[in-house]
């Protein structure tokens, strides 16, 4: 059973969206979007019924719930873009955002489910919010005709206080926009795939973050400042990744961006570092974008800076960068010599992946009470 929209029907409308006026176009396209979003919705509960899961069948159950709060919660998003609310409260920033997100939720949900998928038409929903996002993306201003391409945030952003609330916040049922972890308030402590930043933006200030293998990873535009990121021992015979970000579409404008941070071996690694490689990233998805900026890399790093997922995989479309850091694995020397890897020179270069430059984080982080 498949509930998903057929690839042609759907891109079909899309393809005569392209052909209209500038409004008509981004509404049509935007609502065939939401009509994929809720078909997965009734694919994701449809699937439970015919299957016979239930809440106490376990992880496939719970899948399927993520599914199709995933889903809802997208098109609930994409909503703005065409019904009743004024477009001075929202901008092609925000539409982009937004459209990244549905295919953030979609990738997660596909990749939860594994062999659940069901028939290869789960990826059509993948084509359409790529199209749809592909028009929004190339706008410069908000298509509706009210923005100018500055991102509007006419709500107040949502502040996680500490105390163990950040790590309860789900970005699937979250209405919030944005995400600021408070001064001094985050600790995120795991292994392998300690913090999941799924979509959206997000801003962690003055956290810790402990890990090792992709122990940051996901698909938000997320800027960790001024952080402590430490890396663990991992098993015998395996090798630390510190980042694995999930960018699908170059149209995405996602990426994880490390700004004046710290990174250290944490207590059970110290005096075994050389025993075990450590790595800035790998890329997770073929677009895959990390920068470290003005961040102190401990020795521990090893001189590649960065190791492959699979092969050549993304190594000419991924999007990895480093600017001014310091400390004894900041060296660039022996750094890989990939397509997609730079190194930085231009401080304007950088500026993008700061928090002013990657999230709006000017228009939104002060009213939080958190510096940045």
């Amino acid at each position: 059973m498949s509930c998903f929209p057929t690839t042609f029907a759907l891109l079909l409308l899309i393809a005569a969206a392209a052909k209209s006026a500038p409004i008509k176009k981004h509404v049509e396209a935007v609502e065939a979007t939401r009509e994929g979003m809720r078909q997965a919705v009734s694919w994701a509960n449809g699937f439970k019924l015919v299957t016979g899961l239930g809440r106490e069948s376990g992880f496939p159950s719970r899948a399927l719930l993520d599914c199709a709060v995933m889903y809802e919660d997208a098109e609930s998003r994409l909503a703005r873009l065409v019904t009743g609310e004024r477009e001075e409260y929202w901008s092609r920033d925000d539409a982009v955002t937004w459209l990244s997100a549905a295919l953030a939720g979609h990738n997660a949900c596909l990749d939860g489910l594994g062999d659940m998928r069901v028939s290869f038409e789960a990826h059509n929903l993948t084509e359409v919010i790529r199209e749809t996002l592909g028009l929004y993306r190339a706008e410069t201003t908000n298509p509706m005709g009210k923005g100018k391409g500055k991102t509007v945030f006419p709500r107040k952003p949502s502040p996680v206080q500490g105390g163990g609330s950040l790590a309860a916040w789900n970005a699937a049922t979250s209405n919030a926009d944005y995400v600021v972890a408070q001064d001094g308030s985050g600790s995120f402590k795991g292994y392998q795939d300690t913090l999941y930043t799924l979509s959206l933006r997000q801003f962690y200030r003055s956290c810790h973050v402990y890990g090792t293998v992709d122990f940051i990873f996901g698909d938000a535009a997320a800027v960790l400042e001024d952080c402590d990121i430490l890396v663990r021992r991992p098993m015998d015979h395996q090798s630390n990744f510190i980042t694995a970000q999930g960018r699908s579409d170059p149209n995405q404008n996602t990426g994880i961006s490390v700004v004046g941070c710290r990174v250290r071996p944490a207590p059970d690694l110290r005096g075994a570092e050389g025993r075990f490689e450590t790595f800035l990233g790998r890329p997770w998805k073929k677009f895959s974008r990390t920068v470290f900026v003005k961040t102190d890399l401990d020795g521990l790093i090893d001189r590649r800076g960065w190791k492959e997922w699979s092969g050549g995989f993304a190594l000419a479309t991924l999007y990895y960068a480093e600017f001014m850091n310091t400390g004894g694995g900041a060296s660039t020397a022996g750094r890989v010599k990939w397509p997609g890897f730079h190194v930085l020179i231009d401080a304007r270069e950088a500026e993008k992946f700061s928090a002013r430059g990657f999230i709006g984080g000017d228009q939104w982080i002060p009213a939080t009470g958190v510096p940045f």
